[in-house]
């Protein structure tokens, strides 16, 4: 097994190459990683420790619940009741009774069809800053099936603003053009059940 800090290394070094909407490679923070295979029994995940103060904590809260299953709880603990929740070329959803009526739609996958087979969610930290009431991320976004396969990778800018202990705002910002990428290869031998358990536990 590849150790992970090692994989961290690789993925980071991809992240000076990659694919934008114009067909080219750049250092401009509006693309998507490169198809990738993570190795078998790796997972990538949040570690809310890596938090400076409390406001980078709710931040990084509020992505662990995307990896752990447990966003709906998390976002009425950390979240005002009206918070903006903004993605790249997607509706902007305004409070929680929005979010959680999107959710009951089908989520994102509503609205990109390469999520439809979507089952589990892992987030790379690569930076994380803040500025007072502002929480600065940049990270990469997996969004994997069943089988392993990660179907989009979006290299993200990611820009929040807390208001009186909660999250008001979260932007993330990003090429569209991983709306329509390639998911990278099936992972032989890959357990769904397996990946989440660690992912609940925080194991590495």
């Amino acid at each position: 097994m590849v150790p992970y800090e090692k994989l961290l290394g690789l993925l980071y070094g991809l992240c000076r190459e990659y694919t934008n909407s114009r067909g080219g490679e750049d250092n401009h923070l509006c693309g998507f990683i490169e198809a990738v295979n993570i190795p078998q029994g790796m997972v990538l995940m949040i570690d809310v420790t890596k938090a400076a103060g409390g406001n980078e904590t709710l931040v990084l809260e509020l992505v662990r619940a995307m990896e752990t299953g447990d966003l709906p709880e998390v976002v009425k603990a950390v979240c005002t009741e009206g918070f903006v929740w903004a993605n790249s070329g997607l509706a902007v959803i305004n409070g929680q009774a929005e979010l959680f009526e999107q959710m009951a739609r089908g989520g994102f996958a509503a609205q990109i069809p390469i999520l439809k087979t979507m089952t589990h969610f892992s987030a790379e930290l690569i930076h994380i800053a803040s500025k007072g009431d502002i929480v600065f991320t940049e990270r990469v976004d997996h969004h994997w099936d069943e089988q392993g396969r990660d179907l989009m990778t979006p290299h993200i800018c990611g820009v929040a603003e807390i208001r009186e202990g909660r999250i008001s705002a979260f932007r993330d910002f990003y090429d569209v053009v991983c709306y329509s990428q390639t998911p990278t290869k099936a992972q032989k031998g890959f357990d769904l059940a397996s990946f989440r358990e660690s992912q609940s536990k925080g194991e590495k």
